[in-house]
């Protein structure tokens, strides 16, 4: 206990021109029961985590969290994700993000990101976007904009975060300017 009093002690004086530290969170895992099927990351259409090999569930992963399969729209789940970076010292997390379109698991992606977006916001951990330079590619191949279109659906998305999440006070910056991947 002592050790992560002088931790989060320690953060606390960290001069405001320090680099942040932030790690890269994927909000894409949806499992058993808050869904009623495993999400495609757990399982890669190949591996089934209902199976058990030697008490472990199998799924598509060499390792497995020690708190279970999670699901990445579970609130106690986000909650105590937030508040371990928090006590490891993290500044906040670049959130893995495909858009809020209803294209592949993009809308429950989005939902979860969202989410934990609001919890990080609440344990005051930073953080931005990672947008997925093969999301563009598969709204066009799945017919949710096309070729000619995508700039301006580009432009749409990027109104949306500009109005729902550049301006949060948490949204890191570089040089004044939100940071987008």
């Amino acid at each position: 206990m002592l050790a992560l009093l002088l931790l989060v002690a320690s953060r606390t004086g960290v001069r405001p021109d320090a680099p942040l530290f932030m790690v890269h969170y994927m909000p894409w895992f949806q499992a058993k029961p808050k869904h009623s099927a495993w999400g495609w990351h757990w399982t890669m259409n190949a591996r089934n985590p209902d199976v058990k090999i030697h008490g472990t569930p199998e799924v598509a992963s060499h390792y497995h969290p020690l708190i279970g399969l999670y699901d990445s729209d579970d609130g106690a789940v986000l909650e105590y994700q937030a508040q371990l970076m928090k006590l490891a010292g993290i500044d906040g997390a670049l959130v893995d993000w495909y858009g809020n379109v209803d294209c592949d698991d993009y809308l429950p992606n989005h939902v979860a990101a969202s989410h934990f977006i609001s919890v990080s916001g609440r344990a005051a951990l930073k953080f931005g976007l990672v947008y997925e330079d093969r999301t563009v590619p598969n709204l066009i191949k799945h017919g949710k904009t096309t070729r000619e279109g995508a700039i301006e659906a580009g432009n749409e998305l990027l109104h949306w975060v500009d109005k729902n999440w550049f301006s949060s006070p948490n949204y890191v910056r570089l040089g004044g300017k939100p940071v987008f991947l």
